[in-house]
């Protein structure tokens, strides 16, 4: 894993803007889940880490690199969404190995297993991800604390 580092990241569809100005460190060997409501960027901020998407403005770095101009394959990138849609017909393992089966990154069977196994048996506790320009999550934050 690597640290990942969004700095000033903007994006806007049209006239809405998805995520103003978004600053994030998430240190190397986090695990981290991003909460917040409908339209609040998550999406859109886990597909620009991913190189799905470009920022309007701002940079992603991963391991202190740009991504700039990088394709998705070539990030060491995957997305696991809450709902398990993406592939309904493969296995949680079939899902989490899909990525790393790209013709791409070659990567083989043995780091595979590695990788998987290692993603769901880590039981530690998880560092806090530093994190601004979430005006939505913020509030759905604040509300969450007072109920």
């Amino acid at each position: 894993m690597a640290e990942v580092l969004l700095k000033n990241v903007s994006k806007s569809f049209g006239r809405q803007t998805a995520l103003a100005e978004v600053s994030l460190t998430i240190p190397d060997g986090s695990f981290v889940v991003l909460l917040g409501p409908t339209g609040a960027g998550k999406t859109t901020l886990l597909r620009m880490v991913s190189g799905l998407d470009k920022p309007c403005d701002g940079e992603v770095f991963i391991a202190g690199r740009s991504m700039q101009g990088l394709p998705p394959a070539q990030r060491n990138v995957a997305m696991v969404f809450q709902q398990y849609s993406l592939y309904p017909h493969l296995t949680v393992r079939e899902n989490m190995e899909f990525p790393l089966k790209s013709p791409l990154l070659r990567t083989p069977k043995a780091d595979m297993d590695r990788k998987v196994t290692s993603s769901t048996t880590r039981r530690r506790p998880c560092p806090v991800a530093r994190c601004s320009g979430f005006p939505l999550a913020a509030r759905w934050s604040a509300v969450r604390r007072s109920t």
